[in-house]
């Protein structure tokens, strides 16, 4: 996540053991973090 000057201040990761990994699944993993990551640093600049 980056604050509005574009420096990073926090990153997101999902993990899980390889057993459980299912490749159809990861476009809807990379989806979720994009939105969670966008969404925090929305509130993040606006709390500066």
């Amino acid at each position: 996540m980056r604050d509005r000057d574009g420096i990073a201040l926090a990153g997101l990761s999902v993990s899980m053991p390889s057993v459980r990994y299912d490749p159809p699944t990861l476009q809807s993993l990379v989806t979720a973090l994009d939105t969670t990551a966008h969404a925090l640093e929305k509130d993040l600049a606006e709390q500066q």
